[in-house]
């Protein structure tokens, strides 16, 4: 993906990402509805690179959503069975490269704002959680899934979840596998804001210029 000034175009990338820059803010919109905007290595691999911000780039923020009635529901299980027969080390680089999506929006050097349009689970939610800022809808939920699939908690769940809501909230969600509606997420403060549905867009919008101005990093330049 070719990097993206502030006045280009609404860009629509082939199938399962969209990219839309909107002044010195990108839109990233994961677009695999049918799936809940489940990750296939095509998807990471292109998430990668609408998150990666070049020298060049002069942007105020990035925001991250999904498209449909999904925000993530991180990997897509129907990846992982395919990779059955895949060598170990395979099956770990690829795993690892996802986990650099959550290193960039850590290290952006712009805020990073997760719109929770709606189901956040497993992986999905450690993508939410990785944003500097968490706007929900009211009808957002936030499932863990690990414990339910034998899975050790990935994407930087369990660091940005402690951060967020303290060590022993965090043990209590992730062991017992815990489901939270967008107001118990906003009580704990695994989420920042909350709307109503039909809001999202228009509330995040009317947000950015707070966390620009306050965000903790500046904007690239």
């Amino acid at each position: 993906m070719r990097s993206l000034s502030k006045d280009s175009p609404i860009v629509q990338e082939p199938g399962e990402l969209l990219v839309e820059h909107r002044g010195r803010v990108r839109w990233v919109t994961l677009n695999r509805p049918h799936r809940l905007n489940a990750f296939t290595w095509d998807l990471r691999d292109r998430l990668l690179a609408a998150l990666t911000v070049a020298p060049g780039d002069d942007l105020d923020a990035i925001v991250l959503t999904g498209a449909g009635r999904g925000f993530c529901a991180g990997v897509d299980l129907d990846v992982l069975r395919d990779e059955a027969d895949v060598p170990p080390p395979a099956r770990r680089a690829d795993l690892e490269r996802a986990q650099q999506i959550v290193q960039l929006m850590s290290g952006a050097p712009c805020p990073v704002v997760a719109a929770v349009n709606g189901v956040a689970a497993g992986g999905g939610w450690g993508l939410a959680l990785a944003a500097d800022v968490v706007v929900a809808v009211e009808s957002a939920r936030f499932v863990t899934a690990f414990v339910q699939l034998g899975l050790v908690p990935d994407l930087g769940f369990g660091y940005h979840l402690t951060r967020r809501v303290g060590p022993m909230a965090a043990k209590s969600i992730i062991m017992r596998g815990r489901r939270l509606d967008a107001a118990e997420a906003l009580a704990l403060g695994a989420v920042d804001v909350v709307v109503p549905a039909g809001e999202l867009v228009a509330r995040v919008e009317a947000l950015l210029p707070g966390i620009v101005a306050d965000g903790k990093r500046p904007a690239a330049r």
